[in-house]
C-alpha cells in the first residue's frame, strides 16, 4: 500500500507540473506582447459584455450553460439544464451564445472571473443570469481574448472589479457587472500575431492535456491496484 502512496503522490505532483507548464507558458507569452509595447484598449473598444438572462429551470428546447459548466478549456456538456418555457419566448437573440464567444461567471467569490472560450455553439444554448457572455469583433480573436482574462494579469484585473461584500450576511455574492468589464484594458497585438499566439498556447495546452489524461488513467490503475490488495487483506492473503 506504501507504494500505491507514493505512486498516487507522484501522479498528483505531474498533473500540477503540467498546469504550470502551461501558465508559465502564458505568462512568458504575456511578458512579450507587453515588451512590443502593444496598443492597449478597454474592452468596449471591440467587445460587447451581456449578462444572461436564464434563471432557474423548465422545459423548453433551450438549453442554458451555468456556472457549474463553465471552467477554462471546458464547457462542460454533462448535468443539462434548459430555459422555462416563457424565458425562452422572450429571450433576445444576441443572449444566444456563439462560437468564438469568451463566458465569464460574474457572480460570487471563488467562481467570479472564471472563464471559457466556446470552440463550438448549438443555436439554442443560451447561458443564465451568472454568466457574462463576452463577444469581440474581427480586431481581437475570441480565443486570444479568453487567454488574456484567464492569465494572471487578466484575472488581477477582473478581480480589481468585483463589487459587493464577499464576508457579509450574503457571503459571497459578490458581482460582476457588464459596465466594469467592459473596462478592462485588453493588450492588442496585430491579428496575425494574435493567430500566432494563439496556436503556439492551443498547442501547449493539447500538451499538458494529453498529460493530465495519462496521469488520469494511471489513477484509474493505482485503483484498481489498491482494491486488490486490500480484498486480499480482507481475505487473509497478504
Amino acid at each position: 500500500m506504501e507504494r500505491v502512496r507514493e505512486a498516487r503522490h507522484l501522479r498528483e505532483e505531474a498533473c500540477r507540473d503540467a498546469d504550470t507548464l502551461f501558465c508559465t507558458s502564458l505568462e512568458q507569452v504575456l511578458a512579450e506582447v507587453y515588451d512590443n509595447s502593444p496598443q492597449i484598449f478597454p474592452l468596449r473598444d471591440f467587445a460587447t459584455a451581456l449578462n444572461g438572462r436564464a434563471s432557474g429551470s423548465g422545459e423548453s428546447n433551450i438549453r442554458v450553460f451555468k456556472t457549474k459548466h463553465v471552467y477554462p478549456f471546458d464547457l462542460k456538456q454533462t448535468d443539462r439544464s434548459y430555459m422555462r418555457p416563457e424565458q425562452a419566448a422572450k429571450c433576445p437573440p444576441d443572449r444566444f451564445i456563439r462560437s468564438g464567444d469568451v463566458l465569464v461567471c460574474n457572480i460570487a467569490r471563488g467562481t467570479l472571473g472564471r472563464v471559457c472560450h466556446v470552440d463550438f455553439a448549438e443555436e439554442d444554448w443560451t447561458v443564465d443570469t451568472q454568466i457574462m457572455i463576452l463577444r469581440t469583433e474581427a480586431r481581437c480573436l475570441g480565443k486570444w481574448l479568453f487567454y488574456y482574462l484567464y492569465s494572471r494579469r487578466g484575472q488581477v484585473e477582473i478581480l480589481a472589479r468585483e463589487k459587493g461584500i464577499a464576508f457579509a450576511d450574503k457571503r459571497g455574492q459578490t458581482h460582476l457587472y457588464p459596465r466594469d468589464m467592459l473596462t478592462v484594458p485588453i493588450p492588442l497585438p496585430s491579428v496575425d500575431d494574435q493567430h500566432r499566439i494563439v496556436a503556439y498556447l492551443d498547442s501547449v495546452q493539447k500538451q499538458t492535456a494529453a498529460l493530465k489524461r495519462a496521469q488520469e488513467d494511471t489513477d484509474a490503475e493505482l485503483r484498481c491496484l489498491e482494491q486488490a490488495i486490500l480484498d486480499r487483506a480482507f481475505r487473509g492473503e497478504l
